[in-house]
């Protein structure tokens, strides 16, 4: 057996029904303990090529029970990191949905703060979109002769951003010197993040039923990113097991990589929470009751 431990539980088993006699087991160089050491020195003796005693074959089996028992040891250990690791986020995303299960409301506040945090990341990449092409146009990478074209690619960057996270319909929306400031582009942002909120509660029509339809929008929206998280995990475990080979601290490498993705999700799950607010169509059913189509 893989381990002594199974060998006693096993005799101990055998003999319960309190009849006397006795037990005796048969060993085998050729037992899956034995052969997960791969060892090609024990096959001339397993051919008969050579002569082995019984004492070196009861020595060989307790190594390789050894082995097995130092393996399963520090697998066990490591499950029990992994599981602290999981633990610690499983505590703030569960805190989290009890309150908004126990009926705890949305603050309006709230809702602003998450759109300004999402806008002013979007913001950062599109600034940062046009300082790499204004950067490549004066390195000359890449010539922009048409102002059109810029006006054009900005454009489509800036709407495909609104019907992705705040309305399905578009504007007149902003000039090509107004896209120049970072300032004016988050306004712009903002504007319409109180007109698709507005939009919203005057749709529903009830205050109770659209702080419902908040908080039921915000708990789908953390119970879809911890589910994405959860899987993510557990590939994670497998994917640095790898990493030992390269003489790297698998359990630093895994708590490293957990940090980043949780607060990777943090922000997918600030982004969906708006969306599922801005972008959902939502009616009161004849019997009262909110029925939400989620993006």
């Amino acid at each position: 057996m893989n381990n002594s431990r199974s060998e006693r539980q096993a005799r101990g088993r055998a003999g319960r029904q309190g009849d006397p006699g006795f037990s005796q087991y048969y060993v085998s160089l050729e037992d899956d303990i034995v052969g997960a050491e791969d060892d090609d020195k024990l096959q001339r003796y397993i051919d008969g090529k050579k002569r082995i005693g019984k004492r070196k074959i009861k020595r060989i089996v307790n190594q390789c029970q050894k082995l097995s028992v130092e393996s399963e040891e520090m697998n066990r250990k490591k499950s029990l990191q992994y599981d602290q690791v999981l633990q610690r986020q499983r505590d703030l995303i569960y805190a989290t949905r009890k309150k908004l299960l126990d009926g705890a409301s949305v603050e309006q506040e709230k809702i602003v703060e998450i759109a300004k945090e999402n806008i002013s990341d979007f913001v950062n990449h599109f600034d940062c979109i046009q300082s790499n092409k204004k950067h490549g146009r004066r390195r000359g990478r890449k010539k922009y002769n048409d102002k059109n074209t810029n006006t054009e690619q900005y454009t489509s960057i800036l709407n495909r951003y609104i019907l992705d996270n705040i309305s399905y319909k578009l504007d007149a929306g902003l000039t090509l010197s107004d896209m120049q400031s970072a300032a004016t582009v988050s306004d712009y942002l903002m504007l319409r993040v109180y007109q698709g909120l507005s939009r919203q509660r005057e749709r529903i029509g009830d205050e109770e039923a659209y702080e419902q339809f908040v908080r039921e929008a915000t708990l789908k929206a953390v119970d879809d990113g911890w589910v994405e998280l959860i899987d993510y995990l557990e590939q994670l475990k497998y994917a640095v097991a790898g990493r030992a080979s390269a003489q790297r601290n698998v359990m630093f490498e895994y708590q490293n990589e957990a940090f980043e993705s949780f607060l990777d999700t943090e922000k997918a799950v600030k982004c969906n929470i708006i969306r599922n607010i801005l972008l959902s169509d939502v009616k009161i059913g004849k019997d009262g009751r909110l029925h939400v189509i989620y993006p």
